[in-house]
């Protein structure tokens, strides 16, 4: 069984990505950290995700029709 889930991309990974959002499925039992997995090439692996009007742990399980936001984390100096 599949899950669909929408991410929707922030700042400069949505430049990075070439695109705001898109939807995408994953096996059943998907977690964000599968999620971060997927977009590992355009630097998605530090990122801070929002689901459900929370910041989640890469261990957070995925439900179908999630949706969720990549941001990359805030540097400064």
């Amino acid at each position: 069984m599949t899950i669909k889930v929408r991410i929707n991309f922030m700042g400069q990974l949505k430049k990075k990505v070439g695109r705001s959002s898109l939807e995408l499925e994953f096996k059943s039992g998907a977690t964000v950290e599968d999620v971060l997995q997927h977009f590992s090439d355009v630097g998605a692996s530090g990122s801070v995700v929002m689901l459900r009007n929370r910041e989640v742990d890469s261990s957070d399980y995925l439900n179908h029709g999630d949706t969720l936001y990549l941001l990359e984390p805030i540097q400064g100096g």
